[in-house]
């Protein structure tokens, strides 16, 4: 019992105490409402994630925000992964069928599109195809992975790619995308953001990511690796592979780095002025 409440979290302590806050959904909802034309399209859905932790089943809100920006930038931002099992929700299918509808029909004019990626915690892989897949035409291997083979210390598979494919109404998008982010986008968000900057074009604004790349997996048998728990009051949290990106870099505990570094900023944000987007959004009229 002296010790159930200890935890030991290297990727917070190799942070050095600056991770910086959440942009919570207050802000999506409320503070971007303004800068979006006719305050956009959001909706927000409660789900439980297939993964526990420490024997805990977890609950997660989906947030979903969309619209245009000028009337000729698309903005799309999503705070956690599982759009693919909550499309047809009733609460995030207004703003999934309006950002569709954008891509199908884009307005006139159109300058290219920011993907809000700030504060996304992760999720489901399958949701690269599913949200971004309509993106490309063609399959694009953006990065590795490989995982132990074995209980020595070299032991390890082959580098399997990675890809990002297409969806069967994919399309090339043709114009600049570009993808915010800060040090709370994580996991999936992070192999999104790389994933498109494999598209000619693809610009990131913000801070670094958060450096949790390796995929996720409860099965530690599957994977020889991964999350598990040993004698009865410890759990480990931990991936189950390595990822390496396309550039043979691994960013693992270090996190992805932007093209434009441009740091969280409490006292624009409470001015209700997000210099990170205004930032993507001045990029993409010039």
């Amino acid at each position: 019992p002296f010790i159930s409440s200890i935890e030991v979290n290297p990727a917070v302590e190799r942070k050095n105490g600056i991770i910086r806050p959440v942009l919570g959904d207050y802000y999506f909802i409320d503070n971007l409402g303004h800068m979006l034309d006719n305050n956009g399209q959001w909706g927000r859905q409660r789900y439980i994630d297939s993964t526990t932790i420490k024997g805990r089943t977890q609950f997660h809100y989906q947030l979903m925000v969309t619209g245009t920006i000028g009337g000729n930038i698309i903005y799309f931002h999503i705070n956690r992964f599982n759009v693919s099992r909550t499309f047809d929700s009733m609460y995030i299918q207004s703003p999934w069928k309006y950002f569709q509808q954008l891509l199908d029909t884009p307005p006139a004019g159109l300058k290219g599109m920011i993907v809000d990626l700030r504060s996304n915690s992760g999720g489901l892989l399958s949701d690269l195809q599913f949200v971004f897949g309509k993106l490309i035409s063609a399959p694009i291997v953006f990065g590795y992975t490989r995982q132990k083979s074995g209980i020595g210390r070299l032991d390890y598979t082959p580098w399997i790619p990675a890809e990002f494919t297409p969806r069967a109404d994919g399309k090339t998008f043709g114009k600049p995308i570009v993808v915010l982010t800060d040090q709370n986008t994580v996991s999936m968000a992070e192999h999104s953001t790389m994933a498109l900057k494999m598209l000619p074009g693809t610009y990131v604004i913000g801070d670094t990511t958060y450096g949790a790349t390796g995929p996720l997996s409860s099965d530690s048998t599957l994977f020889n690796g991964g999350q598990f728990n040993f004698a009865n009051f410890g759990f480990v949290f931990t991936s189950a592979a390595q990822f390496k990106y396309a550039n043979g870099k691994i960013y693992e505990g270090r996190g992805f780095p932007p093209d434009e570094y441009m740091p969280y900023n409490s006292d624009s944000l409470v001015a209700k002025k997000d210099v990170q987007l205004s930032a993507a959004i001045k990029y993409l009229n010039q």
